[in-house]
């Protein structure tokens, strides 16, 4: 501790656009001796931009942590809050048995979206936070409490701002200071922030709790009307409808169209369930012309006051097990408390508790009623899906999970709980018994959404769209594809802004930014306007494979939309200056180049656009590529999955 008062240094540890802004106030009050020894620990990308659009010199996470070690801290992580859950506390219960209804873990539902978007990003940050403390060996620590700062809200509607990251790392830094002793200084924003948040907390609350209850009736309305028109499109059909499909996503209707139309619709019932203020799902199967039914058409009133009754006892039962001084001293690592930081979390379950009641209730009546063959979902992903296919495992139905996207990310879909995993390429499952899934789980078929990309007399009587003039360019004009991934606006921000420097010097070459499904397109035009881009066009719902074709290339990270570029023989480049771990074998199967530094990006367009040896090579090395992650171009992915569901299914 002397070494420590010794060193005079200070350490800042930042993440958020405003803590960032709120910091370099503070710094300005330092002498200029005293701002030579202090370090700032930027977090994350938000605080990151802010300091250098400032022009204030601060440390990464890359200067402190390795990010070959991060797979690593993942795995540890990614096991954390179900080992608190584990341990038996009041009365020798525990919390998994608490979260529990209809022998279905409430828990394992949210696992995967509390891990991924909070634990993991959480646990890299404990170790970081850890290392800059260990290098700078600092006398005192700053943070910036975020309690009156509105949230940085992601380019998504989905994630819960009362637990946002931005928050969380304040207390971690605090945590971990403390327990070694080291003085914290904490700085609070002003009375108006203070106002602000109330106003924007409470407005969320009336709007969102109004919009909610509206939405539930317009749901219900929607439900027995689609209800109707199925039956009418039923009766045509003589058939059984022995298989169950679930979907909630535009992207996973993409992915089943093939699968329905096999059949002509005469095999499969749909059932939908979009976000709640996003009806992607119903669009597109309108769009594909496939019969579907509502969930909620199977949700009764009694199955309502049955949730809300479960829900109040279930929530005072985890409140009382997480607030427990007990259960505070098992929530620890490296023997440094983190119930500070992990009690937005806990609190948050509650809050989602009737929800999940009530997708369990309406999945048992849907069970009960259809009496399905097989299960079929599109990668268990959300919560209602896991909640569909546990009630659907209990009852003995045999379940299978679809591939609809490329697998960035497998800590995203983990843990699956379907018996039966259909994936697109050999890549795609060697990739998932690396992450533990069994080889008797994993069954490589294709991929039906491209199979029509694939069936040459199919395609050619496909008709396609001049699409320039429905996004808004001349016919002489040529365009870029910048392909977004959702969760990202502002490093999609920096992307878009180094584009743009890039191609004001080249003539007649525009920026189109595709928005991901999951994205939100006023984010990226609020964006564009207050930046003042106006050679930037910003699109979403536009016919993707028309959009590609008359593209010069298309420029991603690991979006699908890298995977349909490949496919028609367009140009790829891979972007990856923030260093993402890249799962996709998009650059080692030399289909697509890959770039990491900005200086170089604009060398590779003017390269890929003028030499045509480069993308003759790039044509040669596409089949690898389809071989590795499409398996075998026959335009069959669709006849292959059929085939499955009907062998499960007997």
């Amino acid at each position: 501790m002397k070494e420590l008062k010794k060193s005079k240094k200070t350490l800042f540890v930042i993440a958020g656009r405003e803590q960032a802004r709120k910091a370099s106030k503070v710094l300005k009050r330092y002498p200029s001796e005293e701002r030579k020894k202090v370090a700032i620990l930027a977090l994350n990308f938000q605080a990151q931009e802010m300091f250098r659009k400032l022009k204030i010199n601060h440390l990464t996470p890359d200067d402190y942590f390795p990010k070959r070690d991060y797979k690593r801290l993942d795995q540890e992580a990614s096991g954390l809050i179900t080992s608190w859950l584990k341990k038996k506390i009041l009365g020798g219960v525990t919390g998994e048995e608490i979260l529990t209804y209809r022998r279905i873990s409430l828990w394992g539902l949210v696992e995967r979206k509390i891990t991924y978007f909070h634990t993991i990003e959480l646990m890299r940050q404990f170790f970081l936070i850890r290392k800059a403390i260990e290098k700078e060996r600092p006398w005192q620590v700053i943070v910036v409490d975020n309690r009156f700062i509105q949230p940085f809200i992601m380019d998504t509607p989905y994630v819960n701002p009362e637990i946002e990251f931005n928050n969380l790392p304040a207390k971690m830094a605090k945590a971990i200071a403390e327990k070694k002793k080291i003085k914290v200084k904490i700085y609070h924003p002003g009375i108006r922030d203070e106002i602000n948040y109330l106003f924007i907390k409470y407005y969320r609350i009336i709007t969102i709790g109004f919009l909610r209850r509206w939405r539930r009736i317009e749901r219900r309305i929607e439900a027995r009307l689609s209800y109707f028109s199925f039956k009418k499109r039923a009766r045509a059909s003589t058939h059984k409808l022995p298989n169950l499909i679930f979907c909630s996503s535009g992207l996973q209707v993409e992915a089943i169209a093939p699968i329905v139309r096999q059949n002509g619709n005469s095999s499969f019932l749909v059932v939908r369930r979009d976000n709640l203020f996003d009806e992607n799902a119903k669009r597109a199967l309108k769009e594909f012309d496939i019969p579907y039914k509502n969930f909620e058409i199977y949700l009764t009133d009694s199955d309502k006051h049955r949730a809300i009754k479960m829900t109040g006892q279930i929530s005072r039962r985890w409140k009382k097990f997480y607030r427990n001084p007990e259960f505070s001293r098992i929530v620890q690592y490296d023997d440094v408390p983190l119930l500070p930081v992990f009690k937005g979390v806990f609190a948050c379950l509650c809050q989602k508790l009737r929800e999940l009641i009530e997708e369990i209730e309406g999945f048992y009546r849907v069970l009960e009623k259809e009496s399905p063959a097989v299960v079929v979902t599109l990668g268990d992903e959300l919560e209602a899906e896991k909640a569909l296919v546990c009630l659907a495992n209990i009852y003995g139905i045999p379940t299978l999970s679809l591939q609809h996207a490329v697998i960035a990310n497998p800590y995203r879909l983990l843990p699956l709980v379907s018996e039966k995993i259909a994936l697109w390429g050999p890549s795609s499952k060697d990739l998932l018994i690396k992450y533990g899934i069994s080889t008797s789980r994993l069954i490589v078929t294709g991929a039906p959404r491209y199979d029509f990309l694939f069936n040459k007399d199919e395609e050619n009587k496909r008709v396609s769209i001049d699409i320039k003039p429905q996004i808004g360019l001349k016919q002489q004009e040529r365009f870029i594809i910048l392909a977004t991934e959702p969760y990202r606006l502002l490093e999609n921000a920096r992307v878009i802004e180094i584009l743009r420097k890039i191609l004001t010097r080249m003539d007649n070459l525009r920026l189109v930014v595709k928005v991901h499904p999951a994205g939100s397109l006023k984010g990226y035009r609020r964006l564009i306007n207050r930046n003042k881009w106006k050679d930037v066009i910003v699109v979403k719902n536009v016919p993707i494979y028309d959009l590609i074709r008359s593209g010069e290339m298309v420029i991603t990270v690991y979006s699908t939309r890298a995977v349909e570029a490949i496919i028609l023989d367009k140009p790829v480049v891979i972007f990856n200056m923030f260093d993402e771990a890249s799962t996709i074998p998009f650059v080692s199967s030399g289909a697509a180049i890959g770039v990491r530094r900005p200086e170089d990006l604009g060398r590779v367009i003017k390269e890929v656009i003028k030499n045509e040896n480069l993308r003759k090579g790039l044509t040669e090395n596409r089949g690898k590529f389809i071989t590795e992650y499409l398996y075998l171009a026959d335009a069959r992915s669709s006849k292959r999955q059929v085939d499955l569901i009907e062998v499960l299914g007997r």
